[in-house]
């Protein structure tokens, strides 16, 4: 999808899913994508920025040199009122927001406090409230990566925001 020259997709295997429906409006983007219960899924993101330089998300962080990866899973239902009630709007999205950041300090030291991501891996529903979303992404089984610099930033103002 590609919205206020900022550009972003998601892919299976390497190759960007199809999107259907893409609609835009001011500073917001979003299309629906296939998914598939265990496809391996990386959000690709090319930014317009000054180096031009390529993020690619492909996991949720869970040490210097490893990840979880993104994966799509199943929506898995229950009777249980206790997980009645629950917020739903954004279940069974994709959303990436893009910032402009002002960096604070560049190659910092890995701290698992501040890189690791916290993910919510719940992925019980009541049946009453499903809005016939059957898959989430979920969490795949943790695998090495290639370390990375880091650096701190605060955030100035949301540029996108990009939903699949």
């Amino acid at each position: 999808m590609k919205h206020l020259d900022i550009e972003a997709w998601v892919t299976v295997d390497e190759q960007p899913l199809d999107e259907f429906g893409v609609a835009t409006h001011g500073m917001k983007a979003s299309c629906w994508i296939a998914s598939e219960v265990g496809m391996l899924s990386d959000s690709g993101v090319v930014t317009e920025d000054e180096e031009g330089r390529e993020y690619i998300a492909s996991g949720l962080l869970t040490s210097l040199v490893s990840e979880k990866p993104f994966v799509f899973s199943e929506v898995r239902l229950t009777d249980d009122d206790g997980f009645s009630g629950r917020d739903l709007q954004e279940l069974g999205e994709i959303k990436i927001v893009f910032e402009e950041v002002h960096i604070i300090k560049e190659d910092i030291p890995f701290d698992e406090n501040v890189h690791c991501c916290k993910f919510s891996s719940e992925d019980l529903l009541h049946e009453r409230s499903s809005k016939a979303i059957t898959h989430r992404v979920g969490l795949g089984e943790e695998r090495g990566r290639s370390k990375e610099d880091f650096m701190t930033f605060e955030a100035i103002r949301v540029i996108a925001t990009f939903r699949f």
